[in-house]
């Protein structure tokens, strides 16, 4: 159960901050392993989640898929979604793709958008984007031709390839390879100069932005306080009532989808009914302590992001010790932190976890009334 608790999360994730919607046509697979075989048709859209995924046939439609490591040596047809550990993509895909993933590995043609958030990217010789492609992360390396536009953040950037468009990024080090061909003009924000080999072209400008470095990140000061008192509001829940604080945990993390669902329905139903209760008088002090009690769920649901987010990393990085302790709540504190200070994605996976929480913490209340 614990070692499939990531997958589960992801999926629950992706399927909650990413508006896919699943048809009637739709085919959904989990497990250990998820397997296409190379003769086969996926018709429709393809769901999919499992340490181990697959992808030899053709899907007809999107695949959004979840796992530890995702092989795609098929033809997806349509749209990409990956969520994953590790990406290979070494069969066609005729629009775009968008990854989240440590790793990721482009070799053949996409006809469409590329984009990938992760810690390193390699664009082999062999593989093609149509349209732009966009890097946040790591480290990139790309040598198959771009039509498009190149631009993100890098650790460190490397073109080594036919760029249509222009090359816009923030990189601590950029660099262009023999091969570097850049029809447009190459635009970085760097603290050094780029690396350019003598055979590199660009038909366009070449300029350099010297990095803005503010004396105090006033973004990461305005982060500090949120998380500390959502790590406080759980060390106390944690410290005073420690067994509904566990029973919480537990259903959070057992019980993903029923969460994420019961947490959506207590967002958005419970001050639609309580509104209604208080605009008539008989059942406005009815109204009243649900909207008081609406709040402490709130505030108990967002506590909960932060042993969620522990548990997940301290599962991953530390498997020999599962147990939850201060060291969990101090993972997840880091972790909510870090995920705050990530524009986009950062955002969305934290209204998935508080989403997970809030359904969590009104399941438990709602059993404990019932008894």
């Amino acid at each position: 159960m614990v070692t499939k608790l990531p997958v589960q999360i992801f999926t629950c994730l992706l399927l909650a901050c990413v508006a896919v919607p699943v048809s009637a046509e739709s085919v959904v697979r989990s497990g250990e392993t998820v397997s296409v075989a190379a003769d086969e048709v996926v018709t429709g859209d393809f769901y999919t989640a499992a340490s181990v995924i697959n992808i030899s046939g053709t899907v007809t439609e999107d695949i959004v898929a979840a796992g530890g490591k995702v092989t795609l040596n098929g033809v997806a047809e349509q749209d990409v979604l990956l969520l994953a550990g590790a990406v290979d993509i070494h069969g066609v895909v005729n629009e775009d793709v968008r990854v989240i993933a440590g790793e990721v590995v482009l070799a053949e043609p996409i006809a469409g958008d590329v984009f990938v958030f992760g810690g390193k990217l390699e664009v082999l010789s062999s593989a093609t984007i149509g349209g732009d492609l966009l890097f946040f992360g790591g480290e990139a390396k790309v040598e198959g031709d771009v039509a498009g536009d190149i631009f993100g953040y890098a650790g460190e950037l490397r073109v080594d390839a036919l760029v249509g468009g222009d090359v816009s990024v923030t990189a601590d080090m950029l660099v262009l390879g023999d091969r570097a061909n850049v029809a447009g003009s190459v635009l970085y924000t760097s603290p050094q100069l780029v690396i350019r080999s003598q055979n590199a072209a660009v038909a366009g400008e070449l300029v350099r932005t010297e990095p803005v470095v503010p004396a105090a990140s006033s973004a990461v000061q305005a982060v500090v306080l949120p998380v500390l008192i959502l790590l406080f509001t759980a060390l106390a829940w944690f410290l005073l009532a420690r067994r509904s604080f566990a029973r919480v945990t537990e259903l959070a993390l057992r019980s993903v989808s029923r969460s994420v669902i019961l947490g959506v329905i207590v967002l958005i139903g419970v001050p639609f009914v309580a509104s209604v209760l208080m605009a008539s008088v008989i059942g406005a002090q009815v109204g009243l302590v649900l909207l008081m009690l609406y709040l402490l769920v709130l505030l108990l649901g967002a506590a909960m992001i932060v042993p969620i987010a522990g548990q997940l990393l301290q599962v991953a990085f530390i498997p020999s010790n599962q147990t939850f302790s201060l060291l969990t709540l101090l993972l997840g504190a880091v972790a909510v932190g870090v995920l705050a200070l990530l524009p986009v994605i950062g955002l969305f996976i934290l209204v998935g976890l508080l989403l997970v929480g809030v359904g969590a913490t009104s399941d438990v209340i709602s059993k404990g009334v019932r008894r």
